[in-house]
Parts: C-alpha cells; structure tokens; sequence
C-alpha cells in the first residue's frame, strides 16, 4: 500500500491529537466593534495566534451600535464612553423591569456623547482601512506558513461545542 506525506502527516496528527488532546481553538464566527476606534483597539489587543490553527480567524466583522455590548472579552478594549444600556446588559446580577425602565429613561435623557461628533466619513474611511490590513494579513499568513485558515463550518462546528460546554442549550 502506497501512502502519500499527506496521508501520513494526517495520521500522525490524528495519533497526536489521541495521545495529547489540543488546546481549544480561539477562532471566531464574528468579531462585534461600535466605532473605527473600537476595531482598531480590538485587532491590535487581541492574541493573533490560534493554538490549533495557527492564525486566529477573527471571522465576520461586524459593526454594532453603541448601546450594545460587544463580546465579553472585547468589552476591556472598548474605549467608548459607557451608555446606561449597554451597563445594564453587562450586569451579571438578574435584571428587574424597573432597571430596564431606568435604563431606557437615562438612555433618553443622555444627550449623545463625544462619539456622535465622530465623523462618519472618517469613520467609514477608518474601518475600511482597518479591514483591508486585517485581510491583508489573513491572506498572506497562508501563503507563508502552507497552513490552511479554518473554514466557516469548522469554526460553527468548534462555536457550538464550546456553547454546549458552557452550560448553554
């Protein structure tokens, strides 16, 4: 029987990975940022490097409105000011309606903050240059290692295994 390097590279990591289980993959299906600023913070603070994989696909990025919370571990690069929506959703204790009517009666009276006076132009312009870096470097990390990025199914597969494993159903 003749076997390829290929073939026996795969059962060789199959073997390995019997032997020593990997550290969980890292990768993303979406990456949440409000402004440019936010991207920026985001991309240049978090790890790049995915234990399994090698580059840290970082997936959908996706801008959200500030009231909303980003992911819980992006939320320490999030410079933006704090908005009484996006406290109360962070909040780890149980939530009542009359904090929820709070909330909303202080979202209402804010006047909107300094991030309003951001330029949306300058902002657009920003995150497209954030982005095109951001794909210049997912692009080029395959060509210079060989290695292959994970694909979106395997990174839904890898999402819902660490959902279940946290308690969620």
């Amino acid at each position: 029987m003749r076997t390829s390097f290929h073939d026996l590279e795969r059962r060789i990591s199959r073997l390995e990975r019997q032997i020593q289980p990997p550290t969980p993959c890292n990768c993303r299906l979406v990456t949440h940022f409000h402004n440019a600023h936010c991207l920026a913070a985001i991309l240049e603070k978090t790890e790049r490097k995915c234990p399994v994989h090698g580059f840290r696909e970082m997936g959908f990025l996706f801008q959200r409105s500030c009231p909303y919370p980003v992911v819980d571990e992006d939320n320490q690069f999030c410079r933006c000011p704090p908005h009484p929506w996006r406290s109360l959703q962070l909040r780890r204790d149980s939530v009542t309606k009359e904090d929820c009517a709070a909330a909303m009666q202080a979202w209402h009276d804010n006047p909107p903050g300094p991030e309003s006076n951001f330029e949306f132009q300058e902002n657009s312009d920003r995150t497209k240059s954030l982005f095109k870096s951001y794909f210049e470097e997912r692009h080029q990390w395959p060509r210079e290692t060989g290695r292959q990025l994970p694909s979106l199914e395997e990174r839904r597969i890898l999402h819902a295994k660490q959902y279940r494993r946290s308690g969620n159903r």
